[in-house]
């Protein structure tokens, strides 16, 4: 039988082929140096009663670091912090990288808690170093530590000369943070060890999960890409170095949370809906939890926010000084649209001050790269852009870029470079409509805001869907988990070999070989290749979604990478 040809991506009924590949490891002379400069504070004076934990910049959604170029260029970084009688010591360590294609002037400026605490002058020719500050326990406040990183500089004062010729930037690396020495006898409320936890993550689950188990810990992977399965507690040996956080479920008679002490804390999920526990605990009111065991914990009836802002989604409001160019970047996953609603437009509102120059500023918008508006910028009122998007922009996870540009005033022989104020403002919305049927799983996201059903035909089967899944679930989805049994009601994803009871699929594997074919005939995989392949469909169910994931020979394996295997 031949299949669906390489061009036929738009259909009803979509499906794709999963596979595990390897990555590439991080920059580990970076990692070295951080791991021996954790080393050498852990063991000035505190010894086993303190615990090291490196919060790094890609724990903070900088990935790649961050990187600023040409000669000016502000960021601001906010590092969570539990209560500051948790902590000993603080230090920021960042390494960097820096360089200019022509001569000039530069320095990095660092100010904590909006005090200046460091300025450092930058070579023309390329050079790497560290910028290392101890951080008092006084510059924690409501949680965090505000690092600003200011970057400037000039090629030569002859204001007749641009600016922008210089070639030069600054990088700091991704694995660069603040390391923080916590008392271990400190961390005793569910809040302090929750503020604190690693991004890394082991889920430790029973060797037969419940549905309310399964439930929360397939919640709790979807939600994170660096979280792991585990059916037994691996005993942790990093010698005081907190790498890995690690969330317990057990049985019903549990709290519904607690934390447990050991070589490094941990959280324990327990009670009737440990989901309700693990929502609890990734929100923002998280803090309420300020004792060593929280009672029962229940989902609200409350119904979601029908808007989205980009402040829902941590759009930064911070007001930049921009001399040429600034940016802000927000973050749209598809788990975060309100139920039965998809994004149709952006309503982008700038405020930004005039320069007094001839050449007014624009604001532009992008949206996973594509140039979606821009405007110029009036002296009498904010900016406001309504931008309609294009069909098939959307995916998984969405990038959002809102940039203003100014004409530099240096070069004119009249100037010097002078940056001036310019803010995202927090009216800006995302512009909603009713979603329709899914066609795509992107689009599954919305649907599955409301709850979703995952069926599984055994418990071994949890690991390999719940990796599957990030990008359609999250933490904050009413998940529920059932074994063998199709719900009567609402979408449903269903994992097994044999076809959902619902619905037609245009791919089986019951009816005689399969194989896939472009559209001249030319077969691109077999039958015994196809067999081995994970397959997802996406089909109706009598009016309601329904995600077949057929599992492949290597489903629910140990992978690494490079960046997690997502459905749209």
């Amino acid at each position: 039988m031949t299949m669906l040809g390489s061009h036929l991506q738009k259909i009803a009924t979509t499906f794709a082929m999963l596979a595990f590949m390897g990555a590439a490891d991080p920059d580990e002379a970076a990692a070295q140096r951080l791991d021996k400069t954790a080393a050498s504070i852990a063991e000035q004076s505190f010894g086993d009663a303190a615990l090291q934990r490196t919060i790094t910049l890609s724990e903070l959604g900088f990935a790649n670091g961050v990187e600023m170029t040409g000669l000016s260029g502000i960021r601001d970084l906010y590092f969570p912090i539990a209560r500051p009688s948790t902590v000993e010591t603080l230090r920021l360590l960042l390494p960097y990288r820096s360089a200019a294609a022509f001569d000039s002037l530069r320095y990095v400026k660092v100010s904590i808690a909006d005090q200046p605490r460091l300025t450092r002058p930058l070579d023309s020719g390329e050079q790497s170093g560290e910028i290392e500050i101890p951080i008092d326990q006084d510059d924690v406040q409501n949680g965090f530590v505000h690092i600003r990183i200011e970057y400037s500089g000039a090629m030569t004062e002859d204001r007749c000369v641009d600016q922008r010729v210089s070639g030069a930037y600054l990088s700091l690396s991704p694995l660069g943070g603040v390391i923080a020495t916590l008392r271990r006898d400190a961390l005793t409320s569910v809040a302090d060890v929750a503020a604190m936890m690693p991004r890394s993550l082991e889920i430790v689950i029973p060797t037969t999960p419940s549905e309310a188990q399964a439930a929360a810990a397939l919640a709790l992977v979807a939600g994170n890409p660096d979280a792991v399965l585990l059916s037994t507690a691996v005993p942790a040996s990093n010698g005081g170095e907190w790498k890995k956080a690690r969330i317990i479920l057990e049985g019903p008679e549990a709290p519904s949370l607690q934390t447990r002490t050991g070589t490094t804390p941990s959280i324990v999920l327990g009670g009737d809906d440990p989901l309700a526990a693990a929502q609890l605990l990734r929100s923002r009111w998280y803090a309420l939890a300020s004792k060593s065991e929280v009672g029962g914990v229940r989902r609200s009836d409350r119904q979601p926010a029908n808007r989205l802002d980009f402040g829902d989604l941590g759009g930064p409001p911070a007001i930049l000084r921009i001399v040429d160019r600034g940016n802000w970047n927000v973050s749209l996953p598809a788990t975060r649209i309100p139920p039965g609603k998809r994004v149709s437009g952006v309503v982008v509102d700038m405020s930004v001050a005039g320069d007094g120059g001839k050449t007014p500023p624009v604001v532009g918008v992008t949206m996973n790269g594509l140039l979606l508006a821009s405007a110029t910028v009036t002296d009498e009122e904010r900016t406001r852009l309504r931008v309609d998007l294009p069909g098939g922009l959307m995916t998984a996870r969405n990038q959002i870029e809102v940039s203003t540009t100014r004409q530099v005033r240096g070069g004119d022989c009249a100037y010097a470079p002078q940056g001036y104020d310019a803010q995202l403002l927090p009216s800006s919305h995302f512009v909603l409509d009713d979603a329709g049927p899914a066609d795509d799983f992107f689009e599954l996201g919305a649907h599955f805001a409301k709850g979703v059903t995952v069926v599984l035909q055994n418990p071994a089967m949890l690991n390999g869907t719940a990796h599957l899944l990030h990008g359609l679930i999250d933490e904050h989805t009413p998940v529920h988990v059932r074994y063998r049994t199709a719900p009567k009601e609402g979408p449903y994803i269903w994992v097994s070999d044999l076809a959902p009871p619902e619905g037609a699929p245009k791919i089986r594997f019951d009816a005689g070989p399969v194989r896939l074919a472009d559209t001249s005939g030319t077969v691109l995989m077999d039958g015994t290749d196809l067999q081995s392949q994970t397959i997802a469909q996406l089909q109706d169910g009598d009016g309601r979604p329904v995600l077949w994931l057929r599992p492949g020979a290597a489903f629910g394996k140990p992978f690494e990478a490079a960046a997690p295997q997502e459905l749209g």
